[in-house]
């Protein structure tokens, strides 16, 4: 059997958990989790990684770069937006990537970037009425293309995206799990999902 967790947010859960029962098997995705019981606790460049560990990393910035480039081609207004859940170096290469893909097809595309919380405040993964509050704060400013790496947080930028406009004159993009099982209804306005493990791009054709 193995024990999976989804997110960085449960890095030291799943690092108590795998230290004290050896023979069992755990997988994280978006971590990397390291024995840190050591005389260096702040100190990673001595930890040790748990045999018992499957870390599941990505590299994320070549997903948003794709999306950031569909983003450009598609945006009308030379205005896109991007929505953070946490400030932090993870999150961050969503923002990278999504950010040059748009640059490498529009040099003078206009980006609107914001984050919901810093850390140590991980509660910018599952704020949707403040992804709604920002997400619609951008469109009202001339996007109209919002990208999200935001969690649950994101359900507020699609449900802005479904408020802010006809389908097909505003758009919301997200990775692959949120945008099929939690967008609400308001699918019509997705515009693509950003794969972390490959690079297809998947779109879909507004209403």
């Amino acid at each position: 059997n193995i024990v999976g967790n989804g997110g960085v947010v449960g890095t030291n859960a799943i690092a108590a958990g795998a230290s004290q029962n050896p023979d069992t098997h755990f997988a994280i995705v978006d971590s990397v989790v390291s024995s840190y019981d050591n005389a260096t606790p702040d100190d990673t460049t001595d930890d040790v990684p748990l045999d018992n560990v499957a870390s599941l990393v990505f590299a994320e910035e070549q997903g948003s770069f794709l999306v950031g480039a569909a983003a450009a081609l598609t945006s009308t207004t030379g205005k896109i937006g991007f929505v953070g859940g946490v400030e932090f170096d993870l999150i961050k290469k969503f923002e990278a990537g999504y950010i040059a893909g748009a640059k490498a097809v529009n040099p003078d595309i206009e980006i609107i970037s914001a984050y919901v919380s810093q850390p140590p405040d991980f509660t910018g993964f599952t704020d949707t009425a403040k992804g709604k509050e920002i997400a619609a704060q951008m469109y009202a400013e001339g996007a109209d293309v919002v990208y999200h790496a935001a969690g649950q947080t994101g359900n507020g930028v699609f449900e802005a995206a479904s408020e802010a406009g006809e389908p097909g004159s505003v758009y919301s993009s997200t990775l692959p799990l949120p945008l099929v099982s939690s967008t609400h209804g308001a699918q019509p306005c997705a515009l693509a999902a950003s794969p972390v493990s490959s690079h297809t791009l998947v779109l879909t054709q507004p209403a």
